[in-house]
């Protein structure tokens, strides 16, 4: 059984969010901590599998909410809570997405976390390495700050969230083209929360340190080691503690906050 308590001190209730990459990991955690706040999801992944088990946890938080509101039967969650199975490197794919969602009433929210990481030194890096790594981690994030800010206009404006790294603000070893694509989105952030202001529409990033997800599975027992001795805290971040910094970010709390990039990874650049 789940064990959670529903988090209205940030006032989200009722906004409506695009998490990419949501199916596990850093995504599954934010789908949550979103929900317990009462926001409506929009959840994109490649797996439907994923997907509908998250729902499956997703709905027991929301049946919690309308129990804790008074409501004696749960509706079809059709206003909370909508999954696409989709490749985010399929530009048609995700334009018809958020043609669906603008459907439904826009967004306010908009987290782009999907990413892939492969690990290869310089010497036996090849071209389909590159463009497969640069598609998910800064092509698709592009398309998604496009799409979504046109909807976020039309309602007056938003909080868009890229999921960068550490590894593109500080580099490593083996890293160099995921280091190199999350750069890009830092970047990207930083350029967009200038263009977008005048709407209203506030753009940060969050740069994860080595975070406890299956993502890190792809690196060696020694490139571990070797980022947890740079840790101050000395420690693996949780997937929630990304989250929580995500949910300060998509509120009010940080209404004054934009083009920033914020280091979530336990002292790396200490």
């Amino acid at each position: 059984m789940l064990n959670f308590k529903l988090d209205q001190s940030l006032q989200l209730g009722g906004k409506k969010a695009i998490i990419t990459g949501a199916s596990q990991g850093i995504g599954a955690a934010m789908a949550k901590a979103f929900a317990r706040a009462g926001v409506n999801l929009v959840l994109i992944a490649r797996t439907e599998a994923k997907l509908q088990e998250l729902v499956q946890e997703l709905q027991l938080i929301y049946d919690r909410e309308l129990q804790q509101n008074g409501e004696k039967e749960p509706d079809d969650y059709t206003s909370k809570l909508s999954f696409f199975a989709v490749d985010l490197t399929d530009e048609g794919a995700v334009k018809k997405i958020f043609s669906d969602i603008a459907t439904l009433g826009g967004v306010d929210i908009l987290i782009n976390n999907a990413g892939k990481m492969t690990p290869k030194p310089l010497a036996f890096i090849k071209s389909e390495d590159i463009q497969s790594q640069f598609e998910i981690n800064t092509f698709a994030v592009i398309r998604c700050c496009q799409y979504a800010s046109r909807l976020m206009i039309r309602n007056g404006g938003g909080s868009i969230i890229n999921i960068s790294s550490m590894l593109g603000e500080y580099g490593q070893q083996g890293q160099s083209i995921y280091s190199a694509s999350k750069a890009a989105v830092s970047g990207l952030t930083r350029s967009l929360a200038q263009e977008l202001a005048s709407y209203q529409i506030r753009v940060n990033s969050i740069a994860p340190g080595i975070i406890n997800t299956p993502l890190i599975s792809t690196l060696s027992n020694a490139e571990k080691e070797q980022i947890l001795a740079r840790i101050a805290l000395q420690r693996l971040g949780k997937p929630e503690e990304v989250a929580n910094t995500c949910l300060f970010l998509a509120s009010d709390w940080s209404s004054y906050i934009t083009g920033q990039v914020i280091d979530v990874d336990g002292g790396v650049h200490f």
